[in-house]
């Protein structure tokens, strides 16, 4: 059951449409839960695969299985590196509602000196 899920969840991930639905935070919250070493395993063991039957392959299906290794590794990176991403953003988004927080107090400093 649980290499079903992984698979659906690969399938959802390599549709381009599904990805691109997502805002860059959401992405990398879907990437950072697939975070694991089992998800990690079958995305190499697709990968060796598809590496496997781009020797074999005829010359009409290289392009294709090209582009798929791409997705694969790409989606191999993101999962790696997405917690440190998340963290990131998360910084940044703490900084910026401290600064929010800063304005908000001197605009009411402000309006409360015109009063």
């Amino acid at each position: 059951m649980k290499n079903f899920l992984y698979r659906y969840i690969l399938k959802k991930l390599m549709r381009t449409d599904f990805v691109l639905e997502m805002s860059e935070i959401e992405m990398l919250g879907t990437y950072n839960r697939l975070n694991n070493e089992s998800t990690l395993k079958l995305f190499r063991y697709l990968y060796t695969n598809l590496l496997a039957s781009l020797a074999v392959a005829k010359k009409d299906e290289e392009d294709l299985i090209k582009g798929r290794l791409l997705q694969i590794s790409g989606m191999i990176d993101s999962i790696e590196t997405a917690e440190e991403a998340l963290i990131k953003i998360e910084a940044i988004m703490e900084r910026k509602a401290k600064r929010s927080k800063v304005l908000e107090e001197i605009k009411n400093k402000l309006a409360f000196r015109r009063n």
